[in-house]
């Protein structure tokens, strides 16, 4: 994470943006009609290795989605996985390859993964209750989606103390 003195997170989204960057260009060179791995390939790369990447610790920078520069940068991210995945002209709208291939929009994602964080933290009793800052998403949690929806992964522990076999 890059951290700097204000804690505006600009320069952590528009590194991550770079790197995401990078590793499109990369998975544009694999895949191909004729050689490498096949366009039907992209969208589960990216939704495997590109999107986790960039929503990583998410539940601390989730605010700067918000700015428009931010998603103009994620826009143009996502867009290249559309194109890559289905092979269409540069002109074809956003909109309309969003419904073709069928992925939420990365500021979506982002805020959903932040959101299923806090989610987990508030469980397991990790999560400090202040409302500002990047504290807020507990509030939006709480208003917006019913807990009956979240998904979570605790486990409530349960101890056998009788075996069933014998050495």
């Amino acid at each position: 994470m890059i951290l700097d003195a204000k804690l505006s997170w600009k320069q952590q989204v528009e590194a991550k943006c770079k790197k995401a960057l990078a590793l499109m260009c990369q998975l544009h060179r694999v895949t191909g009609a004729s050689w490498g791995m096949t366009p039907k390939t992209v969208p589960w790369l990216y939704t495997a290795i590109i999107r986790p990447y960039i929503s990583y610790t998410a539940v601390v920078w989730w605010p700067r989605v918000n700015l428009k520069m931010v998603n103009n940068q994620f826009e143009h991210i996502q867009r290249l996985a559309y194109l890559y995945t289905t092979g269409t002209m540069c002109t074809t709208p956003t909109a309309a390859l969003e419904i073709i291939v069928g992925l939420s929009p990365l500021p979506v994602y982002i805020r959903q993964e932040a959101m299923i964080t806090c989610y987990r933290l508030q469980l397991n009793a990790q999560w400090t209750q202040m409302n500002c800052g990047h504290m807020r998403i507990r509030t939006d949690l709480m208003i917006n989606v019913p807990s009956s929806v979240m998904r979570s992964d605790k486990i409530l522990p349960k101890f056998f103390f009788h075996k069933n076999y014998e050495v």
